[in-house]
């Protein structure tokens, strides 16, 4: 069974105008897995998450900022990617979350 191995997340640009983003990573493979730390410019986070999934299938990653919540400050979602089990050996990749003038690195590899 593949796994997605994620390595490190880097912060280029937080959304927040003043202080930390509060970074969700959100998982979605044949389990749900999730990891959280607040982040702030030119920071890198070692996340080390592994997260299986299925030969056959791909992966879904979604970078948050976590905010209150609620109608007037609800949280903010900075990314989607798919990470497809073909990729497995291929060695590391990378991808950006760059919505609402966010700007993120996830440096991920797949491994059989």
């Amino acid at each position: 069974m593949p796994t997605a191995r994620l390595l490190t997340l880097t912060c280029n640009a937080t959304e927040d105008w003043m202080g930390d983003d509060e970074v969700l990573v959100k998982v979605f493979g044949t389990r749900y897995g999730e990891a959280y730390r607040p982040m702030n410019n030119h920071q890198t986070w070692d996340i080390n998450l592994d997260a299986p999934f299925g030969t056959n299938s791909r992966m879904r990653i979604e970078v948050w900022d976590k905010d209150l919540g609620w109608w007037l400050d609800p949280d903010d979602l900075l990314g989607v990617h798919y990470v497809n089990a073909s990729q497995a050996g291929t060695g590391q990749k990378s991808a950006e979350f760059n919505a609402d003038e966010a700007s993120y690195t996830l440096v991920y590899e797949v491994v059989a």
